[in-house]
């Protein structure tokens, strides 16, 4: 796991979403045990760590074995 973006929000990105202070956005790497990427996810993260807006992460690509899934920009 490699987190490669780690976002604070300001004061009024947590008003305007009504996050809790300290609040992050993220976006996490996950590889495989060869080190080859299989998931890249936008979450965010509350001050108590756990995850925030649904509880999970929001995926962004996935590979499956042949397969990989992703969204558009």
């Amino acid at each position: 796991m490699q987190v490669t973006r780690n976002k604070h929000y300001s004061r009024d990105e947590v008003r305007e979403y009504d996050f809790t202070y300290c609040t992050r956005s993220q976006t996490v790497r996950y590889f495989d045990d060869y080190g080859e990427l299989v998931a890249l996810v936008h979450q965010i993260r509350n001050p108590d760590g756990s995850v925030g807006a649904s509880g999970k992460p929001d995926p962004k690509y996935l590979r499956l074995e042949t397969e990989v899934l992703k969204t558009r920009r």
